[in-house]
């Protein structure tokens, strides 16, 4: 009985392969060629490329098949400014200052200030045939709101423009219509001041971000306004294998299309080869 039992087990060692027995066989080379094929392990994301809005979708292409993948994005461009302070005593309508983005391992972000003026002042040219007394006149136009000049005549002639409100928001001169009064040649013309920092305009996201990039406003003739830079994904960060896949060799590549930006490349590692 032992001896059949012996002779059993050299059966079974001689029609089963080591392998079977003591693991599985995750790559294998070829006799003939010596090329080392196996399931897909990881990829490494050799250039993010830019401009990503959405996931783009890697495929592997060569000996193997099956293998599939999940993407992820990684921030690194300006998407957005945000104000963290306005500032105050800037005279308009121009920004007299300047917008600087430096830093945070990129390059090529820029952005422009948007001001916000009031109207704290007028200068006018009396005209003539106006008619007299006191009369409030909306300023319009300019990007604001709320400014009213009171408009005294005396004599068919302008002889003063006071504020009645200053107003808000102004980011260009605003207008005083004379119609109300009538006569002719009479004008008025509106000083803006009170300014402060009511937004930053992207005017370019820039690539390559690590970080935020720090926003650097000269002030001109105001102080204190500050603003941070936002960044957005749109670039390749990573790619996950999800499924290996059976049968690549070292010759496999990856098209990474679609996403709405260019420019990402990636590599393969396959599982137990060199």
């Amino acid at each position: 009985m032992f001896r059949s039992h012996l002779l059993l087990l050299a059966i079974l060692c001689h029609c089963q392969s080591w392998e079977g027995f003591d693991k599985p066989a995750a790559a294998k080379t070829d006799a003939a060629t010596g090329a080392c094929t196996g399931p897909i392990s990881s990829v490494t994301v050799t250039s993010g490329g830019t401009n990503f809005t959405t996931l783009p979708t890697v495929t592997a292409t060569g000996t193997g098949s099956g293998a599939t993948f999940s993407t992820a994005l990684t921030a690194t461009t300006v998407a957005s400014y945000t104000v963290t302070a306005g500032g105050s005593g800037y005279t308009g309508p121009v920004f007299t200052g300047s917008v600087s983005i430096t830093g945070g391992g990129g390059t090529g972000a820029s952005a422009t200030a948007v001001m916000s003026y009031q109207v704290t002042s007028y200068s006018f040219s009396t005209g003539s045939g106006h008619n007299n007394g006191t009369t409030p006149i909306g300023c319009t136009g300019g990007g604001g709101s709320g400014a009213v000049a009171n408009v005294t005549v005396s004599t068919n002639m302008i002889v003063s423009v006071m504020v009645q409100s200053l107003g808000s928001g102004y980011t260009s001169f605003c207008t005083v219509n004379l119609a109300p009064i009538g006569g002719s040649g009479g004008t008025i013309n509106p000083t803006l001041r009170n300014g402060s920092l009511s937004s930053v305009t992207l005017t370019g996201g820039g690539s390559n971000y690590t970080s935020p990039p720090t926003v650097t406003i000269d002030n001109g003739d105001g102080t204190g306004a500050t603003a941070t830079a936002n960044l957005t994904p749109t670039s390749l960060g990573s790619v996950s294998v999800t499924a290996g896949g059976t049968g690549y060799d070292k010759n496999t590549t990856l098209s990474i299309t679609g996403g709405g930006g260019s420019g990402a490349t990636a590599t393969v590692q396959i599982q137990g080869c060199p």
